[in-house]
């Protein structure tokens, strides 16, 4: 029996032949390993993630759905699953479905909402980060893309939510991409009262307008809010974001 590190978690050997109706070649004789979670996101400091450069997850409209990994990228036997179930049969819906053991790097990324964060993305596929195993290697698979996937790349989609700095990202504002830092005073000491929306995208630079106190999720119009339009690196030097956003709740 394996126990995954670092949340509720719950593993078993299973057979993929009882899970799915593989074709025989594939399916007889594999033994997966079963490493299921919950939730894990991003802002939580105690949670391991590699976010990547953005995620995959399969296509909505199933309650109980999968992505087929694959080994290598011109790999096309079934290496293992990654299995999603919003049947509410489960406390721990997101699954993967491995020969090795591995600490999932499944990410919610919207209301109960999880998927694989991506390192590569080819014009038909993506490389999916799966986890780490038990030498503390972050392994890795393939996913084909076609109608049955969903690629959220983070440029694109973190330009549409109200964005925070992620715990232990330095709030650093400037007046222009590369410029001279911005002053820019957060109130609320170690848990500043602040939000940022996005207005446009220069590479691993955004300009925002950052809101003090917050505007999101309040309706409270009495407030006095400061609105300063400034840049901020929303990408790190591997592109993976600086920043993040409310996946559920305020």
């Amino acid at each position: 029996m394996f126990r995954n590190p670092g949340g509720s978690i719950r593993s078993s050997l299973v057979s993929l032949a009882l899970l799915f109706a593989a074709p025989a070649a594939q399916a007889q004789g594999v033994i997966l390993i079963h490493s299921s979670v919950a939730s894990l996101h991003l802002a939580d400091s105690s949670v391991r993630l590699d976010p990547g450069i953005g995620i995959l997850s399969p296509t909505g409209g199933s309650a109980r759905d999968s992505m087929p990994l694959f080994l290598s990228s011109a790999e096309s036997v079934t290496w293992g699953w990654f299995i999603r179930d919003l049947s509410g049969r489960d406390s721990l819906p997101f699954t993967l479905l491995t020969p090795i053991a591995l600490t999932p790097n499944i990410m919610e990324y919207s209301y109960e909402e999880s998927g694989l964060p991506v390192d590569s993305i080819l014009p038909d596929r993506v490389r999916v980060l799966l986890g780490w195993d038990t030498e503390n290697r972050m392994r890795r698979a393939w996913v084909h893309l076609d109608s049955t996937v969903t690629l959220r790349r983070w440029a694109q989609w973190l330009s549409e939510q109200p964005l925070f700095f992620r715990p232990g990202q330095s709030a650093d504002f400037y007046a222009a991409p590369h410029g001279a830092r911005y002053p820019v005073v957060l109130p609320g000491g170690d848990q500043p009262d602040y939000i940022m929306h996005a207005k446009r995208v220069n590479g691993a630079w955004m300009q925002v307008e950052v809101v003090t106190p917050s505007d999101y999720c309040t309706e409270d119009e009495g407030i006095r809010r400061r609105r300063e339009t400034v840049w901020i690196r929303y990408l790190d030097q591997l592109s993976r974001p600086r920043v993040w956003y409310y996946t559920r709740g305020c």
